[in-house]
Order: C-alpha cells, then structure tokens, then sequence
C-alpha cells in the first residue's frame, strides 16, 4: 500500500487555500501478509514529510519484485519489499506498468505540473535502463499521464495525458510503447488534468475502452469514438436513502480516479471519485452508488450546530455539496459543488447560511429550503481562499464576517457588504484562511491567513474591522487551519496549524 496523496513535486499543502495544492504527504509503503490485518513499514519516509506514493504493481510472475512509481521517481524491490532502489529518478512517476507476459517490459508516466522529464518511459531490462518515449507522443505535458496496457492484447497499451488545468485526449500504441498515437483527442480530463483521470482497458476485448475524468467515457472501437456514459449533474438533492439510490441512473460522481474490472463478470465495472465508490454492471449504461456506510466524506471548516435545537447542524463538504443534519440517518443535500463554512442563526434556526468555493455565500430564511446568493464583493486585486471563512456573530447575528484578502463586513444579514480596515488587505496577497469571533462581543475578531505570497500571519481586532493588529508573534509559519475563542473570555483564542516541522496546537490566554 502505497501512502500520500501529492500532485506537484514537494507543495501538497493542502487544498483549503489553492485548489491545486490539494493533497497530502506520506509515510511510504506498507506491506501485510495477513491479508490486511496488520502492516508493517516496508519504505520508509516517515521522517521525509515531502513525499509520495501514487502506484504499486507486483511483477505478474515473481511476487518478490515490485515496482512503485512516487514522487520521487521508480522505485524497484526485488525482495519483496524488504529494500527498494530509486531505478527511475524522474520525479512524480504516477503510473508504472509491467507487461503482463513479457515483464522485463516496464513502462511509467512521469511528471505533474510541468514537473522536470514529464513523458512516457520505457525500461526492456525489468527496470535496470530506461528510454523515454517520444515517437508519436507530445514533447512535454503540465498535469500527468495514466497508463493501462490490454490484457487480451498485450502489445496495445493506452495513455491518458493531460495538462493540469485541460486534457489532450487518448494516446495508443500497437507495439509495446514503442510508438504512439493519439487517438482520440476528446478532452474528457477537463480542468482536473492534474487531479483525476484514467483509462480502463476490457479485460477481454482490447477495443472496448472506459476512460474518466470529469465524467465516465466509454469506446468499442478502440478509441476512435467516445461516448460519455455518466452525467454528474443527475443527482438527487434533498434526503435520499443512505442505500442509495442518490441520483438517477446515468449519475455517477464527477471527478473519477480510479476504476477496476470486476475479476469475473464482464458487464461489472467498479468506480472511485470524489463521490465515494459507484459501480456499474451493464457495461457502463447505468450506475449505482456504493458509498451508504462508507466513510468517504470530508467536512470542511466551519461546520455549524443549532444554538437551540440538538438535531440540527450545517456543514460543506469537499465536493459533495452542503449538508444539513436533522436528526436521521440520511443527511439533506443543498446547494452544489464543494461546501464550505456555514452558519444558523442564534435565535432563529430558519435562517441559515452556508458558502461554497471562493465565498460564495447563500442565504436561507426556511431552512434552506430556498435561498439567495449574497456574497460579499470582490475588488479586481483580492485574493480568495478556495474554501474562505465566512462568520455569524453569537451576540448579534445581523452581523456577518467574510474574508477574502480583504475582511467584508456585514450589518444586514448579508444584504450588503463592506470592506473594513480601510478597504485595505489584511495581509498582502495573503487570504484569510481561518476566523473566529468573540461570544459577546461582535467588534473583537480573529483573522489568520494562508502563506501564499508571504509567511502566514494571525491579526486581531477589537473595533470591527476598522483597525487590525498584528499578533503573529512567535507561531510558525504553517498553515492556520482553524481559530477558536473561549465563550467565556475573549482574549483566551486558540489556532491549530497543518504543516511539518513544528506543534500544531498554540492558546494565548491575554488575547
């Protein structure tokens, strides 16, 4: 098993400010012999902190030789695990494949965001050498490749290649990798080149093809054609089952993965995305979701409980949308895209407000039965968290926070907004990360913002916004995740931090 999630080479910091630094760290690859039961380090990188694992394949023949592709480059062990060698430092390898029949026959896709020597390699000595591929192939790419090699026919292999922020389509070659051509250039990757994607090959039919990116594809004839088979925008909202189903049936969840064949029925097909798990089992006409009792979903900051009434909470999730508890298993699905910070009237738990990327804020006044968009402005120099912080105030809930590079105020329930600290950002091109208020008294608030262009900095003010202070002192320059201020005294605050390298927990006590 290989661990860490990490898309450009040493700056997975974590999505909450860029969405393109998504992603995490890892410890290296672990090993069980007891069929998941226990595990045992076998590459260790726990003291490394940069680095990843995105592929694991075990030699078809000789289970003792492994290959891994990380962000370090190819790494190669031929006693199980025991000790491994970089055979291929090209950084970021996020593929690696050994043909199935001829296994001294290696090849990895190399490189994510314009990463140094990005392409398609080729190694003939069970990756002693390495040659990269150029015939036929672009010269560089900015996002990553996927390889899938067919299994009824060996010599044809597929690649999936992409830019970070857009596709280039789908790569084939007849003779091992030796020559390539594209043959479809459908950019089915969309703005998630770096992210997720894939291609699939028929176990038994060299010709029949699925590919993911934003949706699922689907050829017969070897690619030539695609035909988009998944719609993301079939999903139910409000209240389904846990069992599903959760949309109609061409919905499954946008941004795909992964994807495996079922090992013994030909129309099954299993999906992983940022909605959970969905399979298929006609061949790609319809889908089902897997993901009731699964724990696949990520809350972002800023989840909100009721101040009155116990079964009642708020909170967005990444990618899949806002969520309302009330009390039942099945949690009520509003708004769309990723979620964000949101928050429940005080005194009134009809009115409620949540966020979704960037600040965009809506307003309910029934229980988000219905709402407004009443985000705060955006002058043309700010800067936007991706998930940006978004405050109700306990003691006087007219009053809302938002913060962008520049903090936004509001005295009417968000129906307007205005910039404090003079219109001036608080930080630079720094945004606001995290924020937190004051129990009883709306005017004093804490801001902390992502290192983005500057070392990150946490400021203070007791006049509602109209002055801030710049209490950063001696904390590291980490990411500030999240602030919190006691109920019962505001100058005791707290700021957890993510990052590498230094404690995560830091209180002040004198404000």
């Amino acid at each position: 098993m290989g661990t860490g999630e990490v898309y450009a080479y040493q700056s997975s910091t974590g999505g909450e400010g860029i969405r393109t630094t998504r992603g995490s760290y890892g410890i290296g690859i672990l090993k069980s012999t007891d069929g998941g039961a226990t595990w045992t380090k076998s590459l260790d990188w726990s003291l490394a902190q940069t680095r990843g694992v995105q592929s694991v394949r075990v030699h078809p023949t000789t289970s003792s030789i492994v290959f891994a592709g990380t962000s370090e480059g190819v790494y190669r062990s031929t006693d199980a695990g025991g000790t491994w060698s970089n055979v291929h430092p090209v950084l970021m390898a996020t593929d690696v494949r050994i043909h199935p029949t001829t296994p001294n026959i290696v090849l990895a896709a190399c490189g994510n965001f314009g990463s140094a020597g990005n392409g398609i390699y080729r190694s003939t000595d069970g990756g002693g050498s390495w040659t990269k591929m150029t015939n036929g192939l672009p010269p560089s790419w900015g996002g990553k490749a996927l390889l899938d090699i067919a299994p009824s026919a060996p010599s044809i292999i597929y690649a999936s290649i992409a830019d970070s922020q857009s596709g280039r389509g789908l790569w084939k070659s007849v003779d091992i990798g030796v020559t390539w051509f594209r043959v479809n250039p459908t950019d089915f990757q969309q703005y998630q080149g770096f992210y997720s994607h894939w291609v699939l090959v028929d176990p038994a039919n060299a010709d029949h093809v699925f590919v993911g990116g934003i949706e699922i594809w689907e050829s017969s004839n070897g690619g030539t054609i695609l035909t988009e088979r998944s719609h993301w925008q079939d999903v139910y909202f409000g209240t389904p089952p846990p069992e599903g189903p959760i949309g109609d049936p061409k919905y499954a969840h946008a941004d795909h993965h992964t994807a495996v064949w079922h090992p013994s029925e030909a129309n099954t097909v299993f999906f992983g995305s940022d909605g959970g798990v969905f399979k298929t089992t006609d061949g790609g006409t319809t889908f089902n979701s897997l993901i009731g009792g699964y724990t696949t979903t990520q809350f972002y900051n800023g989840f909100a409980s009721s101040a009155t009434t116990p079964n009642l909470a708020i909170g967005g999730l990444q990618d899949n949308f806002t969520n309302i508890y009330e009390g039942t298993t099945s949690w009520r699905r509003v708004i769309g895209g990723d979620g964000g910070w949101a928050a429940i009237n005080p005194t009134n738990d009809q009115t409620m407000f949540a966020t979704y990327q960037y600040l965009g804020v809506v307003r309910s006044f029934d229980g988000m039965a219905g709402w407004q968009f009443v985000e705060p402005p955006e002058h043309p120099t700010d800067v936007t968290a991706f998930i940006a912080p978004l405050l109700l105030s306990p003691s006087e809930p007219d009053i809302l926070y938002g913060g962008r590079s520049r903090v936004y105020k509001s005295f009417n329930q968000a129906s307007s907004w205005v910039a404090v600290n003079g219109g001036i950002p608080l930080d630079g091109s720094n945004p606001v990360l995290s924020m937190a208020m004051s129990t009883t008294d709306s005017d004093t608030v804490y801001a902390a913002t992502a290192p983005i262009s500057a070392r990150a900095r946490v400021f203070r003010t007791t006049d509602g916004g109209s002055s801030w202070t710049d209490i950063t002192g001696s904390l590291p320059d980490r990411f500030p995740m999240d602030m919190a201020v006691d109920p019962s005294d505001s100058r005791r605050v707290y700021v957890v931090l993510s990052g590498f390298g230094t404690s995560h927990l830091f209180g002040s006590t004198d404000a």
